[in-house]
């Protein structure tokens, strides 16, 4: 590779690791996730999850997490205060102290808390724990800490 070409080579891959366009407009902001895979890794000790947003080129109602092996781990549903009043109806076992304006823990008849549910203004927001062997695979600590990283981003 001659000169001019490993020169042209070092521009194209300095303009393509930046942050602005080469038409020096500033790119659009990009939405900031609710949840990401590494905050979820660090709260449930796991490793190489991968955070879906879509499956089979479809947008999915909220954000699903999955472990390496494609096994569901997380489920993440934005939703009304509607919602909230529905799923609080059904689904509650036990308040949840410092998430969001309201928050419960579900279901009343499982063994341990699969799910956290919180309300935030006229927004709500569900945490799901996937079940394997009849006991949730994201603890209920983990669940309430995830919860409350979302409510604050909640807008």
């Amino acid at each position: 590779m001659g000169h001019r070409a490993r020169a042209a080579a070092a521009v194209l891959v300095l303009f393509a690791g930046a942050r602005v366009p080469l038409s020096g407009r500033d790119p659009a902001p990009r939405p900031n996730p609710l949840l990401t895979a590494s905050e979820v890794e660090r709260e449930t000790g796991l490793h190489g999850l991968r955070r879906l947003s879509k499956r089979g080129g479809r947008p999915l109602s909220g954000v699903r997490f999955e472990t390496s092996d494609g096994k569901p781990l997380l489920s993440v549903v934005v939703s009304d205060a509607v919602s909230y009043a529905r799923w609080k109806g059904r689904r509650f076992r036990a308040a949840v102290a410092g998430v969001g304006d309201e928050a419960f823990s579900g279901p009343p008849r499982a063994r341990r808390p699969e799910a956290v549910y919180f309300r935030k203004g006229d927004r709500s927001a569900a945490l799901s724990a996937a079940v394997s062997g009849g006991e949730p695979r994201v603890h209920a600590k983990a669940l309430e800490r995830l919860a409350r990283l979302v409510a604050a981003r909640l807008p």
